[in-house]
């Protein structure tokens, strides 16, 4: 284990190491232990600035809707801002 962390050159988990060496999880061929060690977080991150965003702009139609057109803004719809809010 020791010569695949000198020869990866970066800090693996030993989980990662010990998953890639047992192969116990059906990790095709083609997966390298650095692309397992890589980090995932710009994608997450992306996807969560995505939904809110998304969900943002569904709250502000809908509170155009109910205020300005039906002009009647419910419990309901103080409720979806809350909601959206925490």
């Amino acid at each position: 284990m020791d010569l695949l962390l000198r020869r990866s050159g970066s800090d693996i988990p030993n989980v990662i190491i010990e998953a890639f060496n047992t192969n116990a999880t059906g990790i095709p061929g083609y997966v390298t232990m650095e692309y397992l060690a890589e980090s995932q977080d710009h994608i997450t991150n992306g996807g969560i600035i995505f939904l809110v965003v998304f969900s943002g702009l569904i709250y502000l139609l809908r509170a155009y809707g109910r205020s300005f057109v039906i002009k009647s803004y419910g419990l309901d719809d103080w409720l979806a801002g809350f909601s959206l809010v925490c």
